[in-house]
């Protein structure tokens, strides 16, 4: 596409990808903190007017509000949600006045897009009367592989698990899951920083601890990954599941929590599903897998990473641009 016609606005620095992004002239407002928004809504109009623009595609809560006020009625919208909050937290208060102001500046040429399927529910759901799709999320890389990694009964089980140390990722369930798991042939290791990484590695030492990992932020997921013979995540809110996708990518077998967000990518060939509110039922899945076997099917896995491919992805988008 041609670059000129093509613009990434920032709504306030810093401006990270600036060197990385191809095909795209980039913008930053610099307008953040009280009236922020509003400042953004003036100059986003501006630069809306200047550059004739056709679509204007937004993918945070506040930049697709904003997108919807500053642009024109002839103006195409496009709203990405990547955030499951109108499910997993609608009985709060701030949530329920997002949806209010999220219902109040709809537009006749607006499309909200989830990326899963299980958001487009969310967003039928919450928005019956609006245009919903599903643009699934990708990982980046090739769209095949040529191997997969098989897991034989009795075996050590080393898993892993990725993401940034935050709540919804449940780390302090493998705490308690590992401590529960000392006799076994058993090991993880938990890759991904954050504020809160030096208290679950004490609290790991404090329990003795030889079976668990914190190993803090990894700037090559894919090549650490092949160190492993299991995926595992516990995560209680997911809204699609990059990191899932990448264990896939690497062709391991899958131990994921039963969110509806996994339950739709997942191949199902070699994924093992618990209840991440469970200690007991992860032990039992685990003991379970120790006493089997888990060979996931080469073709399963490369038509999903077909499905969830960077190719598909912007075909998709493309088809909402016309």
């Amino acid at each position: 596409m041609d670059s000129s016609k093509n613009y990434l606005i920032y709504f306030h620095s810093p401006n990270t990808l600036e060197n990385d992004v191809q095909n795209a002239n980039v913008i930053c407002l610099n307008k953040m903190g009280k009236g922020g928004n509003l400042f953004a809504i003036l100059l986003l109009r501006k630069l809306i007017n200047k550059y004739k623009a056709d679509v204007l595609h937004a993918h945070s809560y506040w930049t697709n509000i904003v997108s919807r006020v500053a642009a024109p009625e002839n103006v195409k919208v496009i709203n990405h949600y990547h955030f499951a909050d109108y499910d997993t937290m609608k009985d709060k208060k701030s949530v329920r006045r997002m949806i209010v102001l999220d219902r109040l500046t709809e537009r006749k040429l607006l499309t909200r897009v989830g990326v899963s399927k299980y958001v487009e529910r969310i967003l039928n759901s919450t928005f019956p009367k609006g245009k919903n799709v599903c643009v699934p999320n990708f990982v980046l890389g090739e769209e095949a592989i040529n191997r997969v990694v098989n897991y034989y009964s009795k075996e050590q089980l080393n898993m892993v698990a990725v993401g940034t140390i935050k709540s919804e990722k449940n780390y302090s369930f493998y705490i308690e899951a590992f401590n529960g798991l000392r006799d076994f042939p058993v090991s993880i290791d938990i890759y991904g920083g954050g504020d809160s990484l030096a208290q679950y590695r004490q609290r790991v030492s404090a329990l003795k601890l030889d079976n668990i990992r914190f190993k803090g932020e990894v700037a090559n997921v894919p090549q650490v990954l092949d160190k492993y013979n299991l995926f595992t995540s516990a995560s209680t809110s997911e809204t699609f599941g990059i990191a899932l996708m990448e264990g896939v990518r690497a062709g391991l077998p899958l131990l994921v929590s039963d969110i509806p967000a996994f339950k739709e990518v997942a191949p199902k060939s070699a994924a093992t599903f618990f209840n991440p509110y469970d200690v007991g039922d992860f032990i039992d899945k685990v003991k379970s897998i120790l006493e089997a076997k888990l060979i996931p099917s080469l073709s399963d896995y490369n038509s999903c990473l077909k499905t969830y491919s960077v190719d598909t992805y912007l075909a998709k988008i493309a088809d909402l641009y016309r």
